[in-house]
């Protein structure tokens, strides 16, 4: 349940349910604060990662770009 790719669904996971939370004495009304639990309970609970940066090859597609930018620029003659 604690995997490392995880770790940031939870964090966000945590903000939705507090955001929902805190709009129910503002509104004095629970509905937001229903369909946050239960979107941040899926997303807590999730076995994926829901929560990209860029990519989904872990960080490696910026190492990629660049050995492809270098050999392209090696190959080519003026």
């Amino acid at each position: 349940m604690w995997c490392r790719k995880l770790v940031k669904n939870k964090i966000y996971a945590v903000l939705f349910i507090l955001l929902g939370a805190l709009s129910v004495p503002i509104e004095w009304d629970a509905t937001f604060f229903l369909f946050t639990l239960i979107m941040g309970g899926c997303l807590f609970f999730s076995k994926e990662n829901w929560i990209y940066e860029g990519e989904e090859d872990d960080g490696t597609s910026r190492e990629k770009a660049y050995s492809k930018v270098r050999t392209e620029r090696e190959n080519h003659y003026i």
